[in-house]
């Protein structure tokens, strides 16, 4: 016969637990700060920011209307199993969960569940158990196994409080930004979501080589073989999400799921003798166009925000993601 003393505490959890916060998408759209140099650079006219961290996702409640029914009714069916205390927003550029937030789902022995076992919590035991769940509901979360990477940043937040985080990786190339983020409170997975799970329209396969994307960005930078130019790192792929052709960066209106689109991108990192940063070049690995153009000392300034928790492991307050707009603290 279960204890009513702990029925209680887990109706208690339960109520607390559906007030955490969309803020916890962790850098998804975390506030950061920018310590920018007051004196103009060489190379500030024709510095370009990245944009993938200019477009926003559009969060909708699951029960707009503007969401396909089917859609609506597979949500429904997730209320069904897991019970109907629950707030969803789906992000309407991908169709992908931005924020599911509710009463919980018993996945470890914790003070929110009746679960029993003698072994021990660790991460690789969490990541199984989160990839099982996304492999069982995939047609929520349209997240292909294996696409999901392991962000180091996983692992135990407060003595009641996990945190399982994915980034994203397709054909063998890293999606900027793209993700998942799971939270595990009191045992129970309480809330989850993409930080964002854009749609992979591009080629694979990169029409410039490494070499002519750098010739590209120095013709563009304006640099001089006098300037000793040097390049940092191996040059490498990834996917760069922007917003979809003909659509605006900020609120999407159009069909659900097809507010992305991504360009191939070479990214470089290049040195100037006497610069005092390093910059970070997009070039677009198929049609040459310089995507981006940053300084690092940017860059090193962002700060990813984490969800403010309470002493009990929960969050005082639910914030939707619609309005939400800043670069992901997640590395490229």
């Amino acid at each position: 016969m279960r204890n009513p003393e702990n029925k209680c505490q887990r109706a208690r959890f339960a109520r607390r637990s559906f007030a955490v916060t969309a803020v916890w998408l962790l850098a998804a759209f975390a506030s950061f700060a920018f310590e920018v140099p007051t004196s103009p650079g060489r190379f500030d006219a024709v510095e370009i920011q990245d944009p993938t961290t200019t477009v926003i996702p559009t969060a909708l409640e699951i029960d707009s209307t503007q969401l396909p029914l089917s859609m609506r009714n597979t949500w429904s069916g997730f209320k069904g199993a897991h019970g109907e205390q629950w707030n969803i927003y789906i992000d309407a550029r991908s169709g992908a969960p931005t924020l599911v937030q509710g009463q919980g789902i018993p996945f470890i022995p914790g003070s929110g569940n009746s679960l029993q076992s003698d072994d021990r919590v660790t991460v690789p035991m969490l990541e199984a158990l989160v990839r099982d769940f996304m492999g069982k509901n995939v047609d929520l979360l349209m997240a292909a196994d294996e696409e999901l990477v392991l962000n180091q940043a996983s692992g135990q937040v407060t003595p009641d409080l996990w945190q399982v985080q994915f980034a994203r990786v397709v054909s063998g190339i890293p999606v900027a930004r793209d993700g998942y983020v799971f939270y595990i409170g009191h045992g129970n997975l309480i809330s989850f979501g993409a930080i964002r799970w854009s749609r992979i329209t591009a080629d694979a396969n990169p029409t410039l080589t490494a070499a002519a994307a750098r010739a590209i960005l120095v013709s563009y930078m304006g640099i001089k073989p006098a300037d000793e130019a040097t390049f940092e790192d191996p040059d490498t792929l990834l996917f760069e999400p922007i917003a979809a052709a003909g659509t605006d960066e900020g609120d999407f209106t159009g069909p659900v799921g097809m507010g992305y689109q991504t360009a191939l991108a070479w990214k470089i990192r290049i040195a100037i003798k006497g610069e005092m940063a390093t910059w970070i070049g997009l070039v677009d690995a198929h049609t040459g166009t310089v995507l981006a153009l940053e300084s690092d000392i940017k860059n090193a300034q962002a700060r990813g925000g984490v969800f403010p928790l309470a002493n009990d492991g929960t969050s005082s307050r639910s914030i939707p993601l619609s309005r939400r707009h800043a670069s992901s603290g997640w590395t490229r």
